[in-house]
């Protein structure tokens, strides 16, 4: 029961963080309301690290592994979170959360070639559903901009947020954590 109340949470929080930065972004750039948010966070991080492990950094992490992550963080927190907030701005939260229900298909797409986890028949099913569910809200609500145009920019930015985002699973998967 912790782990379905901890799902839905985490869920509820995403959903208030989007609207929060949604919100923000008609203040901040994307690239600066994403630095502000990973400061935030890496503060936080190293604070739960100190507290946790008494240092700042986990002391079995190998080079190579470190290497991972970082190629993890500049994908998928530098340049995906920097085209989510983009495309915030753009199409609005809802749109946009709704690619992001694309970047685990993406994740297992990439991790079968590259990590050798085959996709099984099911998953290949889930894979399709998901992909047709969103190309169908899309097309039946894609929406106008202010000008009356549809903008497709926000969904070019929501599409390589979701792309980013499996490659910075995939990248940290390789890193062994």
């Amino acid at each position: 029961m912790i782990g379905e109340l901890s799902a839905l949470s985490a869920s509820a929080l995403w959903a208030c963080a989007s609207v929060l930065f949604t919100r923000l972004g008609d203040h901040l750039s994307a690239p600066a309301l994403n630095l502000t948010k990973t400061t935030l966070a890496g503060v936080l991080l190293f604070g739960t690290l100190v507290l946790t492990q008494g240092a700042f950094w986990p002391p079995d992490l190998t080079v190579a592994e470190t290497g991972w992550l970082a190629v993890s963080g500049i994908i998928g927190l530098t340049i995906g979170d920097t085209l989510m907030f983009k495309a915030f701005e753009q199409i609005g939260p809802r749109r946009t959360l709704l690619f992001t229900a694309l970047a685990p298909p993406l994740t297992a797409a990439l991790a079968w070639p590259v990590l050798g986890e085959p996709i099984t028949l099911l998953m290949a099913s889930g894979i399709v559903v998901t992909v047709g569910g969103v190309a169908w809200v899309v097309s039946e609500r894609a929406g106008a901009g202010p000008t009356g145009a549809v903008p497709r920019a926000g969904y070019l930015f929501a599409a390589g947020a979701a792309v980013c985002q499996a490659l910075g699973n995939v990248a940290t998967k390789l890193g062994g954590t």
